[in-house]
C-alpha cells in the first residue's frame, strides 16, 4: 500500500509541475507579448517594424530608439526635406501601449533620440546657438523627463551635429560637420571618464570624403554600424542615395575595414538612420524604399557571426581601388576622383537611365586627388549620373569605370 501510495503521490505531483510549467510559459508569452509592440521578432532579412503602429504609409518616420527596459519608445517623425522634424513617444503602461504623441518635454526640432542603459539620460539633437547640436534630458523623481539643456562645447562645436548615440559604456557618438574631420560630415567618439566627457575623437580611417553619418554602437562599442555615401572604393558604396556599413573593433583597439551590410538590408534607396538595441540583438533603420521613410528592423545574429573583421593593415592596394565621389557644396557641384594610376579620364553626364547627355570633362590627369567643378550649365537642378571612364595613355585601353550618381543644386 505505501508504494502504491507514493506512486500516486508522485505522479500527481509531477502532474502538478507539468501544469505549472505550462502556466509559467503561458505567463511569460502572455507577458512578452507587449514587447515590440507584439510584432514577430525579424531573422536575417529586413522587414517594416510595426506596420500601422509606428510606420504610417503617409508619413516619414526615421531615428527610433528604445528605454532599456522596452517600455518607451521614441522616434522621429519628417517632412522632407528635414524643414520638420520632432520626435514622438509612446509608452507602455503595463496593460497596453499609448498612442504615439509628440514627446511632451521637447518643444522645439528635435530628432536622433537615444536612451542611455540605466534609463537616466535622453539624448537628441535639437537648438544649440544658430544651429543644431546635442541636447540632454534626465529623469527626475517623479519618473518624466527634465526640460532639455544644450550641451557645452565639449560635446557640441560651432558646426552642425546631425546625429548621437550612447553606448552602454556611456560613450557619445556623434556626426558633425566640424573641423578636423576626414572630410564631409565625419563620425566622432566622445568618451565619459570619472563622470566627465572627454574632447571628441575623429573615427579617422571609418570616415570618407563624401559624409558618414548617424554611428550606433553595438552595446559595449564592440561594433559600430552607419550610413555612407562612400565611394567606388573597390566593391563598396555606390549611388547618391546612403547605405548601411559594419565596423568591428579590433583587439590591438582598432577597427576594422567597415564592410557593405547585403542586400537583405541595404536597397538601391536610402538606408541609414540605424540604432542597436540595448541587449545587440536587433538593429534598426529607416529606408524610403517604399517613397516614404518606414522604419525597418532585422536580427543581428548572422550579421555578427559571419561579416568579415579585416585590419586596415590586410588590405592590398590594387589597381581597381580609386574614388569617385561629388564633394557637397552649397553652391558648387564638385566631382572628385582619386586615382592610384594615371591615364586618360573622362566624365560623361546621363540621366538617371544610363543615357549619355553631356561629356563634361577630358583630360589626362596623374594618380592622386583630383576635382572637378561643373557648372552645369543648361541642366535644371536635381539627380543625375556622372559616369567615369579612365583610359591608358598610349593604348587607349579602358583601365576603371564607375558610375556615381550626383546633386545638382
Amino acid at each position: 500500500m505505501a508504494n502504491e501510495y507514493e506512486f500516486i503521490h508522485m505522479k500527481n505531483l509531477l502532474v502538478i509541475l507539468v501544469i505549472g510549467f505550462i502556466a509559467t510559459q503561458i505567463n511569460a508569452q502572455k507577458n512578452s507579448d507587449w514587447k515590440y509592440f507584439g510584432q514577430t521578432p525579424p531573422r536575417d532579412s529586413a522587414v517594416v517594424f510595426a506596420p500601422g503602429i509606428i510606420s504610417l504609409k503617409d508619413r516619414n518616420e526615421a531615428m527610433i530608439s528604445f528605454s532599456p527596459d522596452g517600455k518607451a519608445c521614441y522616434f522621429t517623425v519628417c517632412e522632407k526635406p528635414w524643414n520638420k522634424v520632432e520626435i514622438m513617444e509612446t509608452v507602455f503602461n503595463d496593460t497596453a501601449w499609448i498612442p504615439s504623441v509628440r514627446a511632451p518635454f521637447i518643444e522645439t526640432y528635435a530628432m536622433s533620440p537615444s536612451v542611455s542603459a540605466d534609463g537616466n539620460e535622453f539624448f537628441f539633437i535639437g537648438p544649440y546657438k544658430n544651429h543644431i547640436g546635442v541636447n540632454q534630458c534626465f529623469r527626475t523623481a517623479d519618473g518624466t523627463w527634465s526640460a532639455p539643456i544644450q550641451m557645452d562645447s565639449t560635446i557640441n562645436s560651432e558646426s552642425s551635429e546631425y546625429g548621437c548615440h550612447i553606448s552602454n559604456l556611456g560613450t557619445l557618438f556623434i556626426c558633425s560637420w566640424r573641423p578636423g574631420g576626414v572630410g564631409g560630415c565625419d563620425g566622432w567618439r566622445i568618451p565619459k571618464k570619472d563622470g566627465l566627457y572627454q574632447n571628441a575623437e575623429n573615427l579617422g580611417a571609418l570616415n570618407s570624403k563624401v559624409g558618414d553619418c548617424l554611428w550606433a554602437p553595438g552595446p559595449n562599442e564592440d561594433f559600430l554600424i552607419f550610413q555612407s555615401r562612400r565611394p567606388a572604393l573597390s566593391n563598396q558604396g555606390g549611388f547618391f542615395e546612403t547605405d548601411l556599413f559594419i565596423t568591428f573593433a579590433m583587439p590591438d583597439g582598432s577597427w576594422s575595414v567597415p564592410q557593405k551590410l547585403g542586400d537583405e538590408i541595404n536597397s538601391s534607396s536610402t538606408d541609414g538612420f540605424a540604432w542597436v538595441t540595448h541587449d545587440g540583438k536587433y538593429l534598426f533603420f529607416a529606408s524610403d524604399r517604399s517613397g516614404m521613410y518606414d522604419i525597418y528592423w532585422v536580427s543581428l545574429d548572422t550579421i555578427l557571426k559571419n561579416t568579415p573583421k579585416i585590419a586596415f593593415a590586410d588590405i592590398k592596394p590594387t589597381i581597381e581601388d580609386y574614388a569617385f565621389f561629388q564633394i557637397y557644396d552649397q553652391s558648387n557641384t564638385i566631382i572628385g576622383f582619386d586615382l592610384k594610376v594615371d591615364g586618360n579620364i573622362k566624365l560623361d553626364i546621363c540621366n538617371l537611365e544610363r543615357e549619355k547627355m553631356k561629356t563634361i570633362f577630358e583630360e589626362y590627369k596623374p594618380a592622386g586627388e583630383n576635382q572637378f567643378v561643373w557648372e552645369a550649365e543648361g541642366f535644371d537642378k536635381g539627380e543625375y549620373l556622372c559616369k567615369m571612364q579612365v583610359s591608358d595613355k598610349e593604348s587607349g585601353d579602358v583601365l576603371l569605370e564607375s558610375v556615381i550618381q550626383i546633386l545638382v543644386r
